[in-house]
């Protein structure tokens, strides 16, 4: 079994999550783009996505089993060219 790392939050400072909620509070779209080189898998993620889970969990990092089954819900996966 492949074991992966999840995504640190400590990547995300408070003063991003801040700006990611003062881009979305003017009507703006706000997101991440995180890659998961060791699946040649990107994600484009909303903001609001991941600042919920920031409030909500009190995780250090994000699983990357929350980011794919996000893609199975309603962010957008992009699969890598090889």
């Amino acid at each position: 079994m492949l074991l992966t790392p999840p995504f640190p939050l400590k990547s995300l400072h408070a003063h991003q999550v801040q700006h990611l909620q003062n881009v979305i509070n003017h009507g703006a779209i706000a997101f991440l783009i995180v890659k998961w080189t060791v699946f040649n898998e990107t994600y484009y993620v909303k903001a609001e996505d991941v600042i919920r889970f920031v409030k909500e969990s009190e995780r250090h990092s994000i699983p990357y089993r929350w980011f794919s089954r996000q893609w199975a819900h309603d962010s957008q996966h992009i699969r890598n060219p090889d």
